[in-house]
């Protein structure tokens, strides 16, 4: 009856019908609500999320209006935040010849190696190791020596002819092997007989 209306009751109008008599109308009016519905959730690096068929993958608020059964608007508020995916990065070095033990890994090479694992917050966490594999160096000497001489090999007092080896550490950390080869020539000794008279030089 011209009259705007928004809330939920009863209304009545009297009109005047086509016979001149009080024709009554009565409304009796529901008004549904619109739902709004506001969501809290998460999700980590590298995945999406389905919000009612739209993937989303950054943090962010995302809002989206569907049909509720009373053909009435219905809000639904998606609060997204995307949780980091943790990485660590860690570099160590082994002497050739030893193990390296990564997470369950043994390791004897040079490389990048990588492991996945779950965080506390529930996503992946990445560590990633750069080993370097260090020589071990080894030199060789050769000498010689006259009978009768000593030769100090690292402090060790040698006399005769033969190959020695003895480790130290290197610069790098790692063994140094060295192996010494070592010949002592045999001293020389003439005997003279000779005469000479009394009286001369």
């Amino acid at each position: 009856g011209g009259l705007s209306l928004d809330s939920t009751g009863t209304y009545v109008d009297t009109l005047t019908s086509a016979l001149g008599c009080d024709s009554i109308v009565t409304l009796n009016l529901t008004v549904h609500p619109v739902y709004a519905i506001t969501l809290d959730d998460q999700i980590c690096e590298g995945t999406s999320y389905d919000f009612h068929g739209l993937l989303v993958d950054t943090t962010g608020q995302y809002i989206d209006t569907l049909s509720s059964i009373n053909g009435c608007d219905s809000i639904v508020t998606l609060n997204l935040t995307v949780l980091d995916v943790l990485r660590t990065d860690l570099s160590d070095s082994i002497c050739a010849g030893e193990t390296y033990t990564f997470n369950g890994q043994t390791l004897t090479t040079t490389g990048i190696y990588a492991d996945t694992m779950i965080s506390s917050i529930g996503c992946d966490s990445i560590i990633t190791m750069d080993l370097t594999v260090l020589p071990v160096n080894q030199a060789t000497i050769q000498d010689t020596i006259c009978g009768g001489e000593l030769y100090d090999f690292l402090g060790n007092i040698l006399s005769a002819t033969g190959t020695y080896v003895d480790t130290i550490v290197g610069s790098n950390g790692c063994d140094s092997i060295i192996t010494l080869e070592l010949m002592v020539n045999p001293a020389v000794s003439f005997t003279y007989d000779d005469e000479i008279c009394d009286g001369t030089a």
